[in-house]
This record gives C-alpha cells, sequence and structure tokens, in this order.
C-alpha cells in the first residue's frame, strides 16, 4: 500500500513519525493501546504539534498529536486542554452549532462532544469502520470491492480519518486514507460506508471535504482526486481535475466559486462549480495547507513552510504577507474579533489583524 503523504497536510509530518506505525502495513501492536488510552493532560499541550483549528459558535478548538484538544473563549489568546479517550493523532474537527461536533483522526478514530468541545466521546473507530466497508460492498454485489474490503478488515484499526464535514447535529460525513468516506445521519449511533457511492476513488487518500452552497459538497485527495455532488452528499460525480497531484484543502469562496490547494504552491479557482479551473498566481512553492475568509471578501492561505498569502480576488492572485512568519502551518482559522489563529508544529499562535492588514 502507499504510504500516507503525511498525518493530514504535508506540515504534518515534521514530529508524528511515531504515529506512523498505525498506518499502512498492519495495525502494529501499538493502535489498540493508543485507542484505548485516554490523552495527557500537559501545561504545554498549546505548543504540541496541532494538525487543524476550528469553532464552535465563538469558542476556537484546535487537535493534533496525542490526542490533544485545547479550546479557547478569547479568540486565542489563551488555552484550555480538553480531556481525550485517546492518545492517537486527531487530523480534524468540526462542529454543527455551538455544541456539538465531531473530531477524526488515526487508527479511524472518531470522537464527539456535545458541550462545546469541553468534553469527548469516542463513537468509532477504525476496526468499525473496516466492517460498514465490507457490509456496504457485500450489498452492492462487487466481487472486487468486497475483496478489498476484507483485507481492510484483516489490517484492523490502522488507517486515518483525515477530514470531517458536519452538516447537522445528526448528520456528519468523515474522509480518511484509502477512499474511505463514511456517514452518520443519527448523531453518530450508526455509520454508513459512501465508498461505493463516490465511485472510483482507486484507493486515493481523501483530505478535505467541504460544503458549497446549494446542498454541495466537495471531496478533494490526492492524485488528483475530486469528487462533487449536487444533492447534499446523496450521490457524487468526479470532476476533470486540474492538476493531477496532491490537493490538501478545498474551499467554497461564492455561489459558485472553489478554490483548491496542493501540492508544490498549486492552486487552483473555478467560477463555474468546477466544470473549468484557473491556475492561480501564488508566489508559492511549498505545499499549500489552509484557507480562511477574511473581511471584504479577502482569502488568507498557509503553506507548509510558515508562510501566509493573500488575496483580494476570491483566489486568483495572491500575495505574501511578508511580516508573518511562523512555524510550519497546517491549519488556520479567523476569529471573532478579526486575527487569526494558525496551528502547526510548534501548537497554536495568534497573528493579529493589524499584522495582516498593515502588509
Amino acid at each position: 500500500m502507499q504510504q500516507l503523504h503525511s498525518m493530514r497536510r504535508p506540515c504534518a509530518a515534521l514530529a508524528l513519525a511515531a504515529s506512523l506505525g498505525g498506518f499502512a502495513g498492519g495495525s502494529g501492536a501499538t493502535v489498540p493501546d493508543m485507542l484505548e488510552r485516554p490523552s495527557t493532560i500537559s501545561a504545554k499541550a498549546s505548543g504540541a504539534v496541532l494538525l487543524a483549528v476550528t469553532r464552535a459558535g465563538d469558542r476556537l478548538l484546535a487537535v493534533g498529536e496525542r490526542g490533544i484538544i485545547i479550546y479557547s473563549d478569547d479568540n486565542g489568546a489563551h488555552w484550555s486542554q480538553a480531556g481525550a479517550p485517546v492518545s492517537v493523532s486527531l487530523t480534524g474537527a468540526c462542529f454543527a452549532s455551538a455544541t456539538v461536533g465531531w473530531a477524526v483522526g488515526h487508527s479511524g478514530v472518531v470522537l464527539r462532544s456535545v458541550d462545546g468541545g469541553k468534553t469527548w466521546a469516542r463513537q468509532f473507530d477504525g476496526k468499525q469502520a473496516a466492517q460498514r466497508v465490507l457490509a456496504q460492498a457485500q450489498l452492492s454485489g462487487s466481487a472486487s470491492s468486497t475483496s478489498a474490503a476484507r483485507r481492510m478488515v484483516d489490517d484492523g484499526a490502522d488507517k486515518p480519518f483525515l477530514d470531517v464535514l458536519c452538516l447537522s447535529e445528526q448528520r456528519a460525513i468523515v474522509v480518511g486514507a484509502y477512499g474511505l468516506i463514511l456517514e452518520t445521519v443519527d448523531g453518530g449511533r450508526n455509520w454508513t460506508s459512501l465508498m461505493e457511492r463516490i465511485g472510483d476513488a482507486r484507493g486515493r487518500h481523501l483530505y478535505s471535504i467541504v460544503a458549497l452552497p446549494d446542498k454541495g459538497v466537495l471531496v478533494a485527495g490526492e492524485q488528483g482526486a475530486l469528487f462533487r455532488s449536487g444533492d447534499d452528499g446523496r450521490s457524487f460525480a468526479a470532476l476533470a481535475a486540474p492538476y493531477e497531484g496532491t490537493y490538501f484543502r478545498a474551499a467554497a469562496t461564492g455561489a459558485r466559486g472553489l478554490l483548491l490547494l496542493g501540492l508544490r504552491g498549486n492552486a487552483y479557482v473555478s467560477d463555474d462549480a468546477g466544470k473549468s479551473w484557473s491556475k492561480s498566481a501564488i508566489p508559492a512553492t511549498n505545499s499549500l495547507t489552509g484557507a480562511v475568509s477574511m473581511s471584504g471578501g479577502q482569502w488568507l492561505v498557509s503553506d507548509e513552510s510558515g508562510r501566509l498569502y493573500r488575496s483580494a480576488d476570491q483566489g486568483r492572485h495572491f500575495s505574501e504577507v511578508p511580516a508573518v512568519r511562523a512555524a510550519a502551518i497546517s491549519d488556520l482559522r479567523g476569529t471573532a474579533d478579526g486575527a487569526v489563529v494558525l496551528a502547526g508544529a510548534r501548537g497554536v499562535s495568534r497573528i493579529s489583524a493589524s499584522q495582516i492588514g498593515s502588509n
């Protein structure tokens, strides 16, 4: 099997080599232990490797290595750590409301919170995910899909989820390595494989899933993997990819506008919901890892080297924000006071609106 480029995006590979044992080539002795071992509470949690940042209402949350989850109620100035029931690396999180959300990560783990991220319960793991994929493959009657699903069951809980989309307090979709995509419509009590619904992902890793206007969903991943749903995720169609490399992040920039961020500074925009694409002009050569919309229609994009780039035309052209240099950035999120919180190799950091705007 191919090894994953990173835990979530390229910069995540900097410090999580120990977590790779739970990826490819078998479950390994440490996987069950890390699934059962709660995260360690540490005063240094905000400085650990953090892979994703999201919002629950006005609260900011970041997740990362060793099951670390931290949250801030003052726009990222101060952080507290939430306990997690696992110590596997967490790669993505989202909230459907100020209280209800999910986090996902290695070993196929899915956690859920109903109190804004202060406490978390484990709902699902890779062993259960493999069983759901097998059940769906058997229903489809496809011998090849059933055979591949049986191999997944034999591998155990070794495949990570890489992103999660919260559509409501009852419905979420998770995506991950080797084409994994599953859905819950009942708050996580049951999960169903969508691998047959999305079509031929050819075992490619799916890194990003985002909601689009008018009940659309976009999934992006490695080797040009690009799938769009126009019916709220009930069916998917493959899009012609403008670039056959890997996409680490997708974003909706308007009613029909899309932005794709990928390897080696490759960024593309579409004005027609993905029917055609144009290459963005961006002075980046490193892989692009995160995107956030700012006031005035601007977009801010990060790369794995710790640089930020700003666009005032929906992603067609970017210029570097020269005063900002951070450690490798894996994700970023805007705050209620106009600042931006970065998550990456050295934890979380806050960039003020004046630092961004002064350039």
